[in-house]
């Protein structure tokens, strides 16, 4: 999905760039090839784009998001017991967190209602939790 997000705004600076720093602006009568270039170049550098997006920057901007949100409507969050929580309860509480799931130690992370975003958005909630993840 983030690539098709990203297709629109990485052609039109790829046609800002084409036309200051390689002499081939756009025009309706260009030749054939240039649809080409554009096609390729659009296509690969939003891919790239989209790919850092959700592997890199996902998880810690929801993070700091989570945080953000929790420091700000703290008051209005159910509040939990005080005791020590386990691996398994910070991971539940985590998942509840982000998909409002309530999961079981026998329950596969496909059915906790995360998809590729959430899973990359749930590590980025666990690595402060667990140091050296």
């Amino acid at each position: 999905y983030s690539v098709y997000l990203f297709h629109l705004p990485t052609f039109m600076y790829w046609n800002i760039i084409r036309g200051k720093f390689f002499g081939m602006p756009y025009a309706p009568n260009s030749p054939w090839w240039y649809g080409v270039i554009d096609y390729v170049v659009t296509l690969s550098s939003s891919t790239i784009i989209a790919m850092v997006a959700a592997h890199k920057l996902n998880a810690p901007l929801t993070s700091a998001f989570m945080r953000a949100f929790d420091r700000a409507f703290g008051c209005m969050r159910r509040q939990g017991a005080a005791e020590e929580v386990g691996t398994f309860g910070k991971v539940a509480k985590a998942i509840e967190d982000l998909s409002g799931a309530e999961v079981q130690v026998d329950t596969p992370i496909a059915e906790c209602g995360l998809d590729s975003f959430g899973t990359s958005a749930l590590l980025g909630v666990l690595r402060p939790m667990f140091p050296g993840l």
